[in-house]
């Protein structure tokens, strides 16, 4: 591929539709605002600036190793940058239109270089080829600059183990976080219930999908209508939310019982059971004497 993109050849990656007849080259290319480069084995952006009113820029499945050459682009507001050799963010600066950004399979570490983008409403930054033992990283000026306007973010495969730098995206809507490494899930719960405006969540292929009422607490704790690709109807929310009040109830019944009864002697016909194991009507009672049945679980009950 030459060193510089000619004016020809960038003429010939556009719709065309709109070119006036004998028109040269480098007079159609300033009114062309969509540009379509991918998967041309480019390096290098050098000679793309007479493009100045470009809007969407396509240059996924190239060899583009740094951003550059971009900083007369003032009105892109989409840009793919997919599977290329981009390991920094670095470039984006002058970028401050920009609504929606892809860089996906690429060599990125850290989440970083988007003070300006102060547009931005959709990141795709998933499934970087890092070193074993390494995880994506956020740069916390960066989250900051970018939590008013964001609204999806895909960070899935990337390693990552918490959330918690995320809790600043306060207007998210949507975040893919499939194939990484959750496992905390009081963590969890804590994050989608400091999330107020997060409606949609994917951790599909996390370990912490395999803890025990992952799905219930994650819904009871949070706003989400739809969780890992499944929708969450309404009643499906209040059933399990009078199911968390009722445990809720009952645990605080069981300390009060627990704190306020205690065996005035020991002996061989008494037992006492450790009072988390077992319902409170089970905690003591004689040995040669049956256990009354647990409340709530008797033969009259539905």
């Amino acid at each position: 591929m030459a060193s510089r993109l000619t004016p020809e050849f960038l003429a010939q990656r556009t719709n065309r539709w709109n070119r006036k007849r004998g028109e040269m080259a480098s007079e159609y290319l300033r009114r062309v605002t969509h540009l379509f480069l991918s998967e041309h084995n480019l390096s290098n952006l050098v000679g793309i600036e007479v493009c100045t009113r470009l809007s969407v820029l396509y240059l996924y499945d190239n060899s583009i190793r740094e951003i550059h050459n971009l900083e007369f682009a003032h009105g892109l507001t989409h840009l793919y940058l997919q599977n290329n050799f981009i390991s920094k963010l670095e470039g984006l600066l002058s970028l401050n239109n920009l609504t929606k950004l892809y860089l996906g399979g690429n060599l990125i570490t850290v989440l970083e270089g988007m003070e300006n983008l102060k547009c931005l409403k959709e990141l795709h930054i998933e499934s970087q080829k890092l070193d074993p033992g390494e995880k994506l990283l956020f740069d916390p000026l960066s989250l900051r600059a970018i939590s008013p306007s964001l609204l999806i973010l895909n960070i899935s495969n990337n390693h990552i183990d918490t959330l918690q730098e995320l809790t600043v995206l306060n207007n998210l809507d949507t975040l893919f976080c499939t194939n990484n490494i959750l496992f905390d899930l009081v963590e969890l719960v804590n994050f989608v219930n400091r999330m107020l405006m997060l409606c949609n969540l994917d951790l599909r292929n996390n370990p912490v999908c395999k803890r025990i009422h992952y799905r219930e607490n994650t819904i009871t704790h949070s706003s989400l209508r739809q969780l890992d690709g499944k929708d969450i109807p309404d009643s499906t929310r209040l059933f399990l939310h009078k199911l968390h009040y009722i445990r809720e109830s009952r645990k605080k019944q069981f300390v009060r019982q627990t704190t306020s009864t205690t065996p005035k002697r020991h002996d061989s016909k008494m037992i006492v059971t450790p009072y988390l194991a077992l319902h409170p009507s089970y905690r003591l009672y004689d040995s040669n004497s049956t256990p009354p049945p647990p409340d709530g679980l008797n033969n009259n009950d539905d």
